[in-house]
């Protein structure tokens, strides 16, 4: 299971937009996309294991700050569910990002930083993204 790190939770904060913006790179079209904070900590207490493992976006320079959750049987996914559902009651740990404003990060970060091209993401993404650019 694939999780991504962050020294921030606040969903704004720029660290945070990049990682948002490389889980996007990875989708074929743009979504509306659910995300969520988990507590590493929790995860140190219940004995799983998180391994760092590059990741594999388009947005190279963000790939660093992947995980996966590994070594996972049936109780312990069951158990990283639960987590999440508890994550999920606060609005501190949890944002829906829709379409219109995934779209608007790529661009945001596409043209701030040109780690990726557009044209690499796939004609649904590269349509999108055009309308913002003329």
């Amino acid at each position: 299971m694939s999780v991504w790190v962050s020294d921030s939770i606040d969903f704004q904060d720029e660290s945070v937009e990049k990682i948002i913006v490389a889980l996007a790179t990875t989708m074929s079209e743009p979504a509306t996309i659910d995300l969520v904070w988990l507590d590493s900590q929790w995860f140190e207490d219940k004995g799983i294991d998180i391994s760092r493992t590059e990741g594999n976006t388009l947005y190279k320079s963000v790939n660093h700050l992947h995980r996966d959750l590994s070594e996972l049987n049936h109780r312990k996914l069951a158990e990283v569910g639960e987590h999440i559902l508890e994550q999920l009651k606060s609005k501190d740990y949890y944002k829906r990002i829709l379409k219109s404003e995934l779209i608007a990060l790529v661009f945001k970060w596409q043209q701030r930083d040109g780690d990726f091209d557009i044209d690499d993401l796939g004609q649904k993404w590269s349509k999108s993204l055009n309308k913002l650019i003329n």
